[in-house]
């Protein structure tokens, strides 16, 4: 796929990546289906038949809850083929939303609670996002150096993990395919310059609501890097969110799965609603 040469999205949004993990208002669930790379991709030859870029990034990011709020959860790292965990974290993460700003603040912790790692992202109304990261030990945050650096020894990075690439600018819709039985748009986006990030990612957007349900990280050289897998979504109030998550490094074999949870509002647990189907209602 040929690169763009105009930008396909402006963002004025107030939103942070990460929050990615929680969709307001959504009616999505993730029922078990074959994988994609055995479906066929639809193409969208004319413009008119599907929706652009802009549009569909725009839709997921609108879908973000706002106010305060808090998830608890863990990433299970493995190889495939082994029974067993060859590590288990724990994540935590607050965000805050209003009209001017979002903050989000993740840490990671090991098994005996300890933290071994925060990073904390801002995103102004119209600014750049930043993003300081803290190992344990050292006296203060620092800039985040290299979004694709492994969270930790998981198959995830600060990238996957934040899904800071549903706010990159360029972009382009480039057909229909279904993941887990479900109708999905197709994107291929790219990086702002200098990012330190993938050179291009591939997108899976249900057709329906906009949530994202499959995610593809390439490098200059067109291989595949990275995949990223929704497998289960739950309600916890007015909310749906991701609960299951998959990554899995294609170089070194690993896999992680994050799990969300918990969440609280304003410090007030939520009482979590699990509802699984094969197709949304």
């Amino acid at each position: 796929m040929r690169r763009p040469s105009t930008i396909t999205r402006a963002v004025p949004l107030l939103a942070t990546p990460i929050a990615g993990l929680c969709f307001a208002q959504a009616e999505l669930f993730s029922p078990p289906g074959r994988d994609v790379e055995h479906i066929p991709l639809e193409a969208a030859q004319n413009a008119r038949s599907r929706p652009s870029a802009r549009e569909l990034l725009e839709g997921a990011a609108a879908r973000l809850p706002r106010g305060a709020f808090t998830i608890s959860g863990s990433l299970v790292t493995r190889r495939p083929g082994e029974n067993h965990a060859r590590q288990t974290l724990g994540l935590e993460a607050s965000f805050s939303f209003d009209e001017d700003r979002f903050l989000a603040v993740y840490r990671i912790a090991d098994a005996f609670g300890d933290e071994r790692e925060r990073l904390i992202a801002l995103r102004g109304n119209q600014q750049p996002p930043t993003f300081d990261h803290q190992r344990r030990g050292a006296s203060a945050p620092e800039p985040l150096s290299d979004p694709l650096r492994p969270v930790e020894g998981t198959a995830l990075t600060w990238l996957d993990l934040t899904l800071s690439f549903l706010w990159w600018t360029e972009g382009v819709t480039i057909g229909r395919q279904e993941v887990k039985q479900q109708p999905c748009w197709v994107l291929d986006i790219w990086p702002p310059k200098d990012a330190g990030a993938y050179a291009r990612m591939r997108l899976w957007l249900d057709t329906r609501v906009g949530m994202l349900l499959q995610a593809e990280g390439y490098d200059r050289q067109g291989a595949l890097v990275r995949r990223l897998s929704v497998k289960s979504f739950k309600k916890i109030g007015d909310d749906w969110m991701i609960k299951d998550m998959e990554a899995r490094d294609v170089a070194s074999g690993l896999v992680t799965v994050l799990r969300v949870r918990d969440m609280a509002r304003d410090g007030v647990p939520t009482e979590p609603r699990s509802v699984e189907a094969e197709t949304p209602p």
